[in-house]
Parts: C-alpha cells; structure tokens; sequence
C-alpha cells in the first residue's frame, strides 16, 4: 500500500500497488490528479529514507516540479 497524507487537512489518499517499483508511476498520477482536480500543486513530500523515492528518476521528477523532499530521520 502507499499512502499519501496532506500534512494541512490530513485527508488521505491509499493506493494498491504490487511492487515498491510502481511508486513512481502512482506519484505521476496522483501529481496530476492534484493539480487537476483541486487545483493546487504539491509544495513539499516527506518520505523515508527507502529507495523507491531516492531513485534518480523520481528526485529528477520532484526537482522539474519545484517539489521540495524531505527524509524523515532513520528509525522514526
């Protein structure tokens, strides 16, 4: 499961996914579906430390977008 959580109104957002690998492709679409349908655009993602969101095509797809990440401490 990957879960999104809006820091603000912590509304939650779950996705099925078979593997750590589709990660990337599910943050594509949810990207999308924020700033389509409640117009705003994603500022700021915390993640752990995992690899799925350290992957070169992922932090290059947060840096085109001005998306700031965080990593939360090990452990925590």
């Amino acid at each position: 499961m990957l879960v999104f959580i809006d820091e603000y109104s912590r509304f939650l957002w779950l996705f099925p996914i078979m593997n750590k690998s589709d990660v990337f492709q599910v943050f594509i679409k949810f990207h999308s579906f924020i700033a389509t349908q409640f117009n705003c655009a994603i500022k700021c993602l915390q993640t752990d430390g995992g690899g799925e969101y350290m992957s070169h095509i992922f932090t290059k797809f947060l840096d085109t977008k001005g998306i700031i990440h965080s990593i939360s401490c090990p452990y925590t």
